[in-house]
């Protein structure tokens, strides 16, 4: 591209159209490519597909959506995403066929099942490393964190039981015998829900006592589970007769059943709870399912053979209100030497303004501080810089924004 034929532009303006800013973004494992396809949950389109390492089995976003990681079972690796660029700053390696993944609330441990050596691998989240390991009972295989933070939920494939883990000090507490082949677990009040493949149907244990008190039967085969955000609706994959079931955790019951594509596995919701999409393995595609009406709106084609499914929330958690409230953009986005950014907020707030290079690494930290309610702008020169395309990462207490600008010379 001839970037002389822009230059006369000076003043291109960064503007957060709402129908792309405030929408979640849906990461796709696609283990038959090696891939993982991100889905704007507002067109449900593609947006961008990131190579990753071969065998790509899960994925799962950070509750903050600072960090997006996915499983590498044939090449016992995890690759780290950045969210904003979309590629791969990081392989973590030292794993033993890793399957299921899950942060703490804190974002700041992952807990990564190691399917062929029968433990979870506790690894930090900022310095990229293995602390420990923690045996579990035999295949241990998609790890999910209680809401209050205290114990992981580890369903074991081989052995029929959930080995549940004491987060405090990363030692099993007990080992819960469920149905056949326990696939996933989802969590609704005080209640967890576990998919066992071959039998059919979800067991129901009481977390504050760790027990079984109840089964649900679902379809044949189920597999991938989820809950929506408010906890209202259970969604199951039924893989072996490609359908879905929605349940009413309040009664233990089935709504609704709906046909989907082939082989079904993994399933997430939108972060407002009403959408739900589903990995269809044998057709390459996700189904999107409104779930006000109980019905497929559409089939997006991925990856091949797409397994593990996540929701990065739109704009990592950011406030609609605070959004509209308060705007930054870049005078001008399309720069040789200097751009200038201007922001307002419309409170008193934490303020860090950062820019990242195209794969992730931050270049500059241009405000970290507390500031008070209006308008400001700030010079970034990036002297030490190549051209190219920089992001910027605007925080606004625990919210976050991000643009893109272009420097060239």
């Amino acid at each position: 591209m001839d970037f002389n034929i822009l230059k006369g532009y000076k003043y291109f303006f960064i503007f957060f159209i709402p129908s792309l800013l405030f929408c979640d973004k849906i990461y796709v494992a696609n283990s038959g490519s090696a891939t993982v396809s991100v889905i704007s949950s507002s067109t449900d389109i593609v947006i961008a597909t990131i190579p990753v390492g071969p065998g790509t089995r899960d994925i799962k976003c950070s509750h903050n959506a600072n960090r997006v990681w996915a499983t590498n079972a044939n090449s016992n690796t995890v690759s780290v995403i950045n969210p904003v660029s979309y590629v791969v700053t990081n392989t973590i390696s030292g794993f033993n066929c890793p399957d299921g993944l899950d942060f703490s609330l804190s974002d700041d441990t992952c807990y990564i099942a190691n399917l062929a050596a029968d433990n979870i691998a506790v690894t930090n989240a900022n310095s990229f490393t293995i602390l420990t390991t923690i045996p579990t009972s035999s295949d241990p295989v998609n790890p999910n964190t209680l809401p209050n933070g205290m114990y992981s939920y580890v369903p074991c494939q081989s052995s029929n039981k959930v080995t549940v883990i004491n987060l405090s000090t990363n030692s099993v507490l007990t080992n819960i015998s469920v149905g056949g082949v326990p696939q996933e677990v989802a969590f609704s009040g005080d209640k967890a829900y576990v998919s066992n493949y071959s039998s059919d149907n979800l067991s129901v244990i009481q977390t504050s006592t760790h027990t079984v008190t109840g089964n649900i039967t679902t379809g044949d085969g189920p597999v991938g589970i989820c809950a929506t955000s408010d906890g209202s609706k259970i969604i199951v994959t039924n893989m072996n007769e490609g359908s879905i079931s929605i349940i009413d955790p309040t009664g233990d019951t089935v709504i609704t059943k709906i046909t989907v594509g082939q082989q079904p596995r993994g399933v997430t919701t939108t972060s407002d709870g009403e959408k739900a999409y589903v990995t269809n393995c044998s057709n390459n595609t996700v189904s999107v399912i409104d779930l006000l009406s109980y019905t497929v709106i559409t089939t997006i084609p991925v990856g091949n053979s797409p397994d593990g499914i996540d929701c990065l929330p739109k704009s990592g958690g950011i406030n609609e209100k605070e959004c509209f409230e308060s705007y930054i953009q870049c005078v001008p986005n399309l720069f040789c030497n200097r751009t200038k950014i201007q922001y307002s907020i419309f409170k008193e707030s934490y303020i860090k303004l950062s820019i990242y290079n195209s794969i992730g690494e931050v270049v500059a930290i241009l405000v970290n501080k507390i500031q008070k309610a209006g308008r400001y702008s700030i010079i970034w020169e990036p002297r030490d810089c190549r051209c190219g395309i920089y992001f910027y990462k605007f925080q606004i207490n625990n919210q976050y924004k991000r643009g893109k600008m272009i420097f060239i010379k």
